[in-house]
């Protein structure tokens, strides 16, 4: 469930019937059990590969306006009108109007602005972050970023965890919406990434 910061009221999260079967028949069924780890992840990747051939090809432009109405997507938000999209991915990194997300406070060092659209969990300590379970399983910080990557923030006392979840209606376009942020690196992370739903 979704707690909508605005309104206060919680949500359960859209997933489309055909999406949530297949997830269901992956994680919760009995059968995943028996089969083969390596079968299981070649599968996935098959399906991935070819779920994200589909959405960069010309012919995912038509299904960018059903998507809209499935996640109930807020076109007035959007910059450019959908017939400027010319793939699903397209859609997906959008840009939204200037005024679609008014910053608040953006001068304060205390607040922290997200760099999405996302359903965001903010943990004080890194310790309370990795008290908790992933998909039914503990995790570490260098286990989740590795070992390069978490090694800094594992000797800086102190340190906060922000965890962004994009949902698919979410726009997929990461920005510093104030301040003076910068990407400093970029690091590739091998392995196969499951669907959090």
């Amino acid at each position: 469930h979704v707690i909508d910061r605005q309104t206060g009221k919680t949500f359960k999260e859209v997933i489309p019937g055909p999406v949530w079967s297949t997830l269901k028949g992956l994680y919760v069924t009995s059968a995943c059990g028996v089969v083969p780890a390596h079968h299981l992840r070649c599968c996935l990747r098959r399906l991935t590969e070819h779920a994200g051939r589909k959405m960069r090809s010309r012919s995912s432009q038509k299904d960018i306006r059903k998507f809209c109405d499935v996640y109930n997507i807020d076109l007035d938000e959007v910059l450019l009108p959908l017939s400027e999209f010319a793939t699903m991915n397209d859609f997906f990194t959008r840009e939204l109007k200037p005024s679609a997300r008014p910053i608040h406070s953006s001068e304060e060092p205390g607040v922290f602005t997200s760099c999405a659209d996302c359903r965001l969990i903010i943990f004080q300590t890194l310790e309370e972050a990795t008290s908790i379970w992933i998909k039914g399983l503990k995790f570490s910080l260098t286990e989740l970023l590795g070992e390069a990557v978490a090694k800094p923030f594992l000797e800086k006392p102190g340190c906060s965890v922000a965890v962004c979840r994009l949902a698919p209606q979410d726009y997929h376009r990461f920005h510093f919406p104030c301040g003076p942020g910068k990407v400093l690196g970029q690091s590739y992370l091998a392995g196969e990434y499951y669907s959090v739903n």
